[in-house]
């Protein structure tokens, strides 16, 4: 079975913060960041599966891009989903006890993403959601991916 979904959603911007989107992205395309913009805030990562070097690169570029940031280490909680499905839910559960600022899903299960989305949604934790699918790094090298984004 496959399945397909299109979220659209609109996001309420606080405008007290002095920290615009294309500032951030220029600090993080530099490393150089003003002000410490990661600090008194929260981050939670639950990774794909830390076997896998491509994720492993990931792990390692959130942690330091949050400590560039200025964030603590007991401020970014960082799980590993093992690709299951059923830890992915266990590690987001954890997740929303810990009730971060932002929630950063990465697994491979898009039934398993659609859950714990709906979920963050009702407990108001902003979340992103990254489906991989994990085997096609097994079979030969994976490019390392960007954080830097767009809009």
């Amino acid at each position: 079975m496959t399945v397909v979904e299109t979220v659209i959603e609109t996001v309420e911007i606080d405008d007290s913060s002095p920290y615009s989107f294309e500032l951030l992205r220029e600090m993080a395309k530099t490393g150089d960041y003003i002000g410490d913009p990661a600090s008194g805030h929260s981050l939670a990562f639950a990774n794909i599966d830390r076997s896998l070097p491509y994720c492993v690169l990931i792990e390692e570029s959130i942690r330091q891009e949050w400590e560039l940031a200025g964030g603590s280490g007991g401020s970014l909680f960082v799980l590993d989903n093992m690709s299951d499905p059923d830890m992915a839910i266990i590690n987001a559960k954890a997740i929303f006890e810990k009730r971060p600022g932002a929630f950063l899903q990465f697994q491979a299960d898009a039934l398993t993403n659609a859950s714990i989305g709906k979920k963050a949604d009702e407990e108001g934790i902003p979340i992103m959601l990254s489906s991989l699918r994990s085997y096609n790094c097994n079979r030969g090298p994976c490019s390392r991916g960007s954080l830097y984004g767009n809009k």
